[in-house]
């Protein structure tokens, strides 16, 4: 939410390509309480949760957790409210307390779990990889040159 709203974005789509299965949860059009529910001790629930701490954010990952998914908290203290209720914490220092500073040390975290997801599920990641690039793409990307026939 808020400030965090576009790392959850961008880690949830590309999670989606690496591994196909990441949801992002959207409170303004998501039901909270039916994808909580759908959630088991198969799912990870992921919280980005820096200075001016979100009560929604804490809250999903509370509920994540009680339907016992594996919560990972990615935040800007050890003593964030998310430590709460996170099997896994990963504090992003920044000297200020803003997210927008913590943006760039944010993003290549971020950048370094995909990284790492993909060489750690390979096989999964190439048939993906695979499957997105058969796409018929002309349809919805220009073609080199600038054609858009």
């Amino acid at each position: 939410m808020r400030s965090s709203f576009a790392a959850s974005s961008w880690l949830s789509f590309t999670l989606g390509v690496v591994r196909g299965n990441a949801k992002l949860i959207r409170p303004d059009t998501d039901d909270l309480l039916l994808t909580i529910t759908e959630m088991d001790k198969e799912a990870t629930f992921i919280a980005i949760s820096f200075d001016r701490y979100m009560k929604d954010t804490i809250k999903m990952a509370e509920l994540a957790k009680k339907q016992g998914a594996f919560v990972i908290g990615i935040t800007d203290s050890a003593i964030a409210p998310i430590k709460e209720h996170a099997d896994l914490l990963f504090q992003i220092h920044s000297s200020e307390k803003s997210t927008i500073d913590a943006a760039p040390a944010l993003f290549s975290f971020l950048n370094a779990v995909i990284a790492g997801v993909s060489i750690q599920d390979g096989d999964r990641f190439q048939k993906r990889k695979e499957q997105y690039e058969k796409l018929d793409s002309e349809h919805f990307f220009i073609q080199p040159g600038g054609k858009m026939d």
